[in-house]
């Protein structure tokens, strides 16, 4: 009602609707810090337009550069209203649901000792430091003539695609065979985890990758790897002065920005 009374600014507008979608405290908070720092920013960048275009001053080069560093914002921005997203990934019965049961403190994902038996992507929603994380167990990954079992695997692959981030999981038992190592060379972020290390080292070519040394069962590396997640998702915590773009409005209005000193 204030939007449409004209007592509210759009970047105004959009945060509310932005804090509603929120997922922690963290994130409201850098919503509302973000936003006041936004708002200050484009105000200075806007003066800065019409002194270039008035011939009257302006530093080109640094409002380009400012420009960028806005836009680029939004990569980490835009996880103050949507989750990260983190798949994991193995051969069935490689420990995946016991892993995010691990990770998120409870049993969220049922746990089988029959491979194969995860057919469909399983997600649940989690916070690392305050940051939100979609955690997804997807299907075993294996050549297999079930037609159920082949869509859940191509589903999987799909989903590690599109992910922020992949948890590559190795049986620190099993040798790793043409699936293993086709799935380590996908093109994605990924941590590669040598899992059940209760069990023993893990084998000569999986040693090699420098693999993370798990246990779901003991809990060895688990902090490890929580503190390795964090720091692949958020590489540097934004500082207070900092400005995150959380809309895609904004996004395209920098874009044009651009075009404009260009």
């Amino acid at each position: 009602q204030e939007y449409q009374a004209g007592t509210m600014t759009t970047l105004e507008a959009e945060l509310n609707v932005a804090l509603a979608s929120a997922r922690t405290a963290k994130t409201a908070t850098l919503l509302v810090r973000s936003a006041e720092n936004l708002k200050r920013e484009i105000a200075e960048i806007t003066t800065e337009l019409d002194q270039l275009a008035a011939g009257t001053g302006g530093d080109r080069e640094q409002l380009l550069v400012r420009l960028e560093r806005l836009r680029h914002s939004y990569r980490l921005g835009r996880h103050l209203t949507e989750p990260f997203q983190v798949v994991l990934a193995g051969r069935p019965n490689v420990g995946k649901s016991s892993l995010i049961n691990a990770l998120v403190g409870y049993d969220r994902a049922i746990v089988y000792d029959q491979p194969g038996t995860t057919r469909d992507a399983v997600s649940t929603e989690t916070a690392f430091n305050g940051w939100p994380v979609n955690l997804t167990d997807t299907a075993g990954l294996r050549l297999t003539d079930d037609a159920l079992e082949t869509a859940g695997i191509t589903r999987a692959r799909a989903a590690l695609n599109q992910a922020d981030l992949g948890l590559l999981l190795f049986d620190v038992t099993e040798p790793l065979t043409d699936e293993d190592r086709e799935l380590i060379n996908m093109p994605t972020a990924k941590i590669i985890i040598a899992h059940k290390c209760d069990l023993g080292e893990p084998v000569e070519e999986l040693a090699k990758l420098d693999p993370l040394c798990v246990s779901s069962v003991t809990g060895e590396g688990l902090e490890e790897l929580m503190t390795r997640l964090q720091k692949e998702l958020v590489p540097v915590e934004p500082g207070a002065g900092d400005c995150l773009v959380f809309t895609e409005r904004l996004l395209k209005e920098l874009l044009e920005y651009q075009k404009t000193v260009w």
